[in-house]
């Protein structure tokens, strides 16, 4: 991709986390998952926890609410259930946005008040990671 790209994630983190009873509480399949002391991509390290999380894809964007938002059209009314296993398997709620800017067009970072509501009513945690391409960083 040639122009900045944005990708957001909402993960359920957590030692002794069920990914199939998250699942079907849930009621959507994981875009991943990851177990407990499997190894990681680069095969040098093992996760230290297991995860489960639905993501959008890499999509070109100026504005990180986007991705956001087509994250919460899928989980904002499932609020009882996210809290429901917060409390069984004692875990961490995350979003992480991931945005990777080319040729310094950089992506608009804020939250809007119904994300931010939401994110406070479940007790997540909220990471950015980005990334500079362009010909000096490339």
């Amino acid at each position: 991709m040639d122009k900045t790209n944005v990708m957001a994630e909402f993960s359920i983190n957590g030692d002794n986390l069920d990914i199939a009873d998250v699942t079907e509480k849930m009621g959507l399949k994981p875009t991943d998952i990851h177990l407990k002391g499997q190894l990681t991509k680069n095969k040098k390290n093992t996760y230290k926890e297991t995860s489960w999380s639905i993501s959008t894809k890499y999509e070109e964007s100026y504005d990180i609410n986007i991705q956001l938002e087509r994250l919460m059209a899928l989980i904002e009314n499932k609020v009882n259930y996210i809290l429901e296993i917060k409390q069984k398997y004692k875990v961490n709620i995350l979003f992480m946005i991931v945005v990777n800017i080319k040729n310094n067009e950089t992506a608009a970072m804020y939250l809007k008040k119904p994300i931010i509501h939401f994110m406070s009513a479940i007790d997540a945690e909220v990471g950015f990671d980005t990334y500079i391409y362009g010909d000096d960083y490339e």
